[in-house]
C-alpha cells in the first residue's frame, strides 16, 4: 500500500502547484482541499481528523502503557499494585497530551517538526539493525543506553546551538547512536546463556 499512497501524495503536490502556484508548501493542501466539492471536501477533510486522531490515541496510550509497565513497576516501584499501575498510565497519558499540545501549539515549522521527530527512529535503527545483522552484540543495556543518547542528544540539539556542526540533527543523531551502542556493549556485554541438555 505504501506505492499508491506515496504516488497519490506526491500527486496532490502537483495539484496544489498547478492550481496555486505562488501558495506555500504548508497551506497548499488545506487550498486544494478547500477548492473541492464541499461534500467531497467534507469527506477528505474527515478522513484527515480520523486519521489524526486514531494515531494520537494510539501514541498516548502506547507511551503510558510503557512508561507504567517498563520504567515505573520495574524501576521506581517494583512492588506496586494494578491499581497504582493504572492510575500512573493515566497520569502520563495526562502529562504527555499536554506536552504534546503545548509542543503542537509552539510549532513553527512542519517540515523542521517532522525532521527532528524522524531524527528520534535513528536510536532504533540502531538496535534493529544490531538485533538483525550482529545478534551476537544484542544487548539490553546497550539498547537503554543508545536511546537515552539519542534523547539527551536532540534536547541539546534544541537547546544549544554549538552543538549543531551538521546541518541536520538526524546526522549526528546516527553517529551519538553508533558509538553510545558500540561503548555499551563493550562496557555492558550481552549475558550469554547455555543450554544444557540433561541425559
Amino acid at each position: 500500500l505504501m506505492l499508491p499512497v506515496g504516488v497519490l501524495a506526491a500527486f496532490l503536490g502537483l495539484v496544489a502547484k498547478a492550481m496555486y502556484p505562488d501558495a506555500q508548501a504548508a497551506l497548499a493542501l488545506p487550498q486544494v482541499i478547500v477548492g473541492l466539492q464541499p461534500v467531497l471536501a467534507g469527506v477528505t477533510l474527515a478522513a484527515l481528523w480520523a486519521a489524526d486522531v486514531s494515531t494520537a490515541c494510539n501514541l498516548l496510550l502506547s507511551a503510558g502503557t510503557l512508561f507504567s509497565s517498563d520504567i515505573y513497576k520495574r524501576f521506581i516501584n517494583p512492588q506496586c499494585d494494578q491499581a497504582r499501575q493504572l492510575l500512573m498510565t493515566r497520569a502520563c497519558i495526562i502529562i504527555s497530551g499536554i506536552l504534546t499540545l503545548g509542543l503542537a501549539m509552539s510549532v513553527s515549522s512542519i517540515l523542521g517538526t517532522i525532521m527532528i521527530g524522524l531524527s528520534l527512529t535513528a536510536a532504533f535503527s540502531v538496535i534493529v539493525i544490531v538485533a538483525l545483522f550482529f545478534p551476537q552484540y544484542a544487548s539490553k543495556a546497550a539498547g537503554f543506553w543508545t536511546l537515552l543518547a539519542g534523547l539527551v542528544l536532540l534536547v541539546l540539539w534544541q537547546l544549544t546551538p554549538a552543538v549543531r556542526i551538521f546541518p541536520n540533527v538526524i546526522y549526528m543523531e546516527w553517529l551519538v547512536c553508533i558509538a553510545a551502542y558500540a561503548i555499551a556493549a563493550i562496557v555492558c556485554p550481552a549475558k550469554k546463556t547455555v543450554a544444557v541438555e540433561g541425559n
